[in-house]
């Protein structure tokens, strides 16, 4: 826009404004002459005055044509050297020096030199004028305009140095920061894999010890399945590969944390990462239920609505410590004492806010809610890439062989909805009517 209104009729207003001025001035001065060849003088007076509205389109023309003009002026009758022909001739300089590089330069600065040494021989009988204010009139206005352009070279490379400094820095930044994930990521691999490893190992070996039966057989299966299934989130974060956990996933989250999920409508096919991004939001709700209401009933409700997915993770206060969103733990007899705050409810807000959704809590006297709600568009609601067309979701067995009963609703002790109103082939979670899974009681 800037450039647009610098310009009439595709000539940069300052090269008009000076044209115009130099035309009036040069028709005004030739019709007051009287002993100039009328209309002659002021067809020649005009050409040079307007060859100026081409200094930055067309420098070198504009320099033969005033060129050309002043020496037709020069063998006029009546000719002299009229001031607005002084100011024509120093702009002319100015502009080739500016605008003009190499030889173009030299030749256009040369004719204009010669031009001015004919009109002044014409018209002036002092041999010392003759010989100098040709030089003054074509030298100092061209060694100006030369200074101006090398001024401006260097601003220009300056800028273009300053920039490829700054990319410079952006990219050694850049390469600081991958080089520092890089070995966060090692020694996170390393020490999580390791724990994660040792844990499953462990369990495995318990649970080869105990006799079929055995009540504790349940708890240790489920720590050895957990365990593995950390180190393969552990594995797949650190070397960026695709999302493995969805929305297909959190009946079995779900069972796993001793929760009840209650859920409406049906789910679209939408994004990995953003499936990802909503199974998160569910496991980090029911971590800190688990974590700061030990024992206390947690439900969780999906609802899918033709523009929008709502989850609501509610779970029931107790009188064991709990800790608050502002980071203070609280105890059932009311005192408090500060704790540093985690970073959960903030983790949450901001998976909610990457896809355009809000986050919510609430802690009333006797639960507290997690209500996140992701309005849907179609940028969100892509085909999902984790499950081959026409193929549903491969199921993790969570338990022992033998030990997936059918329960009323609709899940099996794996945590995974069965039937084919509950997961479509696109690997969608369908809640078609009203679908309802409860566990048989809290993970001890």
């Amino acid at each position: 826009m800037q450039r647009a209104w610098r310009r009439v009729w595709g000539v940069p207003w300052p090269d008009l404004l000076m044209a115009t001025v130099l035309v009036l001035a040069a028709l005004t001065t030739t019709l007051l002459d009287t002993g100039a060849l009328h209309p002659a003088a002021e067809t020649v007076s005009m050409i040079v005055a307007a060859s100026v509205v081409l200094r930055t389109r067309a420098t070198a023309i504009m320099a033969f044509t005033a060129s050309a003009g002043i020496v037709a002026l020069a063998f006029l009758p009546g000719a002299e050297t009229p001031l607005w022909a002084f100011a024509a001739a120093l702009l002319v300089a100015f502009s080739v020096t500016d605008h003009l590089r190499g030889m173009r330069m030299w030749v256009c600065l040369g004719v204009l030199l010669t031009a001015e040494y004919v009109i002044q021989v014409r018209t002036s009988d002092s041999a010392v004028e003759v010989l100098l204010t040709p030089l003054i009139l074509t030298g100092a206005p061209a060694l100006a305009g030369w200074l101006l352009a090398r001024s401006r070279r260097q601003t220009r490379q300056l800028r273009e140095l300053t920039e490829q400094l700054a990319a410079s820095r952006a990219e050694a930044a850049n390469l600081a920061a991958e080089a520092e994930r890089a070995r966060l990521a090692r020694d996170l691999h390393d020490v999580l894999g390791h724990t994660l490893s040792s844990i499953a190992v462990q369990a495995g070996a318990a649970g080869e010890l105990l006799e079929p039966g055995h009540p504790a057989g349940a708890p240790i299966e489920r720590v050895r399945v957990a365990a593995h299934d950390g180190l393969d989130e552990v594995r797949s974060a650190l070397s960026h590969r695709p999302p493995t956990v969805g929305l297909e996933r959190i009946p079995a989250l779900v069972l796993e944390s001793g929760a009840a999920l209650d859920a409406t409508g049906s789910a679209p096919a939408i994004e990995p990462a953003f499936s990802t991004a909503i199974f998160r939001i569910v496991q980090e709700a029911l971590t800190n239920a688990r974590r700061h209401a030990p024992g206390g009933a947690a439900r969780v409700r999906l609802r899918f609505d033709a523009d929008a997915i709502d989850v609501v993770v509610v779970n029931q206060l107790c009188d064991t410590p709990s800790r608050t969103a502002s980071g203070t733990e609280e105890s059932g007899d009311g005192a408090r004492r500060r704790e540093p705050p985690g970073h959960g409810l903030a983790g949450m807000r901001e998976r909610a806010s990457a896809y355009g959704g809000s986050l919510g809590v609430d802690r009333g006297e006797t639960e507290w809610v997690v209500h996140a709600r992701f309005p849907l568009d179609d940028e969100h609601a892509r085909p999902n890439e984790n499950t081959r067309a026409g193929e549903g979701p491969r199921p993790r067995r969570n338990g022992r062989a033998g030990r997936n009963t059918q329960g009323d609703g609709n899940t099996q002790g794996d945590g995974k909805f069965q039937g084919d109103r509950d997961i479509q082939g696109d690997g969608s979670l369908r809640l078609d009517a009203h679908t309802q899974a409860t566990s048989a009681g809290p993970t001890p």
